[in-house]
This record gives C-alpha cells, structure tokens and sequence, in this order.
C-alpha cells in the first residue's frame, strides 16, 4: 500500500510487475483536501455543510464497486454545487479518468486508476485501508532512534529494542492474548462502513455516498 506518487507507483510496478498496487486511502482523502485548500475553498468547506457533505462524497466514491466508480462520479458530478466544479475536475483528471473526445470510446487512463484506491472489496474482506499504521511504527521508530543520522551503533540498539519488543507481542499471541483493541470510534466507523457496503446493491448510489461520507474525516 503506498501514497499517490507517480514515480514511487511506477517504481514498485517495475520492481513488481505482478503485484498489485493498492493507494491508501487517508492520502486518497488527504489530496482532495489539498486540492479544496489550493482552490481556496476552505471558508466555504469549514462553513457550508453542504459543501464539506459534497466534498467527502468525491472520496466516498472509494466503497462503490470499482465497476461502478464511472457511475457514482458521474451521479455526484450531476448533484454537486458549481464551487466543487474545479475539485470534481482534478479528481476526474487524476483518478477517474477524462471522457475521450470521440464519442461511445470510454475514458482516457488515469493518472491512478480506479483499480488502485478502490475500498470496495478490502472493506467487505476486512484488508486495511491505509498506511496510517505503517506511517506511525515509522514515526515511533523515528523518535526511538532520536537522531536524523545515526551512527551504526545507534540504529543497532534501536533495532534489538525493536526486535525485543516484537517477541513480546508474538509471546503474548501464541499465549492466546488478545492484540490491543481499536479506539472505540474506530471500531464503530468500521462497523458502519461495512454495513454500507454490504447493502450497497439496489440503494441509491447518490444516497450511499453521503452515508458514506459521514464516516469520512
């Protein structure tokens, strides 16, 4: 699972040609932010409830079939205020991919195909949707160290504390203990989420992008 870097995504697609490439989808919901800030919608986002509704929905489109993402976007397209039209754009451009020009002949590719940032089927199989906890043992490991450049020695007591603690949490597994729980309103998101996609066939796709957005922040 890696972030929206084009040249990071075609490096692991080189390096392994039969992986699948998976986008997480905190940075899939971080770029649309970005790109409502750069378009200068924050006030509008932070004041209208519409708006900041509308604006989640673009990265709802995430939990419809992958088959579907042309449809859902193009019923949000057809709902959403004329201020999102820029944002709508860039998301098109970058994750849908633009209509050819001739007509009845698709879509051109996108610069990250659906394929890539669909939640669909990790959500019903229980896969992780994004990198978050990745990106935290990063953090930690970071801190752990305490400096930018470490000596070879620095990195090996921080690597055998690692290690340390990994047979821990491995102890503590095969002992039949129970992994940390989530936070409770984590659990509770991920419940939600499922149910929505669960009962997605025959709802309104409309209506199942604003239930979804209201678990997305």
């Amino acid at each position: 699972m890696i972030d929206y870097e084009f040249a990071a995504k075609n490096a692991f697609s080189q390096a392994f040609p039969n992986a699948h490439v998976q986008g997480c989808l905190f940075h899939l919901c971080q770029r649309i932010h970005e790109r409502i800030k750069q378009e200068g919608l924050q006030v509008l986002y932070n004041e209208d409830e519409e708006i900041r509704t509308q604006a989640r929905m673009i990265g709802a489109i995430a939990f419809v079939p992958v088959e579907d993402t042309v449809e859902a976007f193009e019923a949000l397209a057809g709902i959403a205020r004329a201020e999102l039209q820029p944002v709508l754009n860039y998301f098109e451009d970058t994750y849908v991919g633009r209509p050819q020009r001739a007509a009845g002949h698709g879509r051109q590719a996108a610069r990250f195909p659906p394929i890539m940032w669909n939640m669909f089927n990790a959500t019903l199989q229980g896969e992780f949707r994004t990198n978050n906890h990745v990106e935290g043992w990063h953090r930690r490991f970071q801190i752990g160290v305490g400096a930018d450049h470490p000596s070879f020695w620095q990195f090996l007591t921080c690597l055998k504390r690692e290690h340390a603690m990994n047979e821990v949490t491995i102890g503590q597994a095969q002992a039949g203990m129970a992994p940390p729980a989530r936070r409770r309103v984590y659990q509770d998101t991920n419940l939600r989420l499922i149910r929505l996609v669960t009962n997605y066939h025959g709802r309104d796709i409309v209506d199942f992008l604003r239930g979804v957005s209201h678990n997305l922040h």
